[in-house]
């Protein structure tokens, strides 16, 4: 049985097609794939209980704790109150990354600070 011209035709069009959707359904993998749950480290090196939030949700870390933390977002952005001493907020924000390490302790300059280095 022979193959007509506008037979390989669609043929060839049915497999550029299916090329074209294997193309499409990877680059949906990898924009779910980025967008996925980070992780990281954060600790509390200071002698104080440190405040935070991470991505509009608050939370307190206690002097000497250590914790994995997660980020829905990549890079994820801890704000905290670099001064806890004055009335108000001074408030301090820093982009963390997956697998980082980050470590509230007071400011080198001035102990009353604190600061998250990483």
């Amino acid at each position: 049985m022979a193959m007509t011209m506008e037979t390989a035709q669609l043929n060839n069009q049915s497999i550029l097609q299916n090329f074209a959707l294997v193309e499409e359904l990877n680059e949906q993998a990898a924009e779910i794939i980025s967008g996925g749950v980070i992780t990281f480290t954060v600790e509390n090196a200071t002698s104080r209980f440190v405040w935070h939030r991470l991505n509009n949700s608050m939370n307190v870390i206690t002097p000497g704790e250590r914790r994995t933390s997660a980020s829905n977002t990549n890079p994820g952005i801890i704000e905290f109150d670099a001064n806890p001493r004055l009335f108000g907020i001074q408030l301090t924000s820093k982009e963390v990354v997956a697998g980082g390490t980050y470590k509230f302790q007071p400011k080198a300059g001035d102990p009353n600070m604190i600061e998250l280095v990483g």
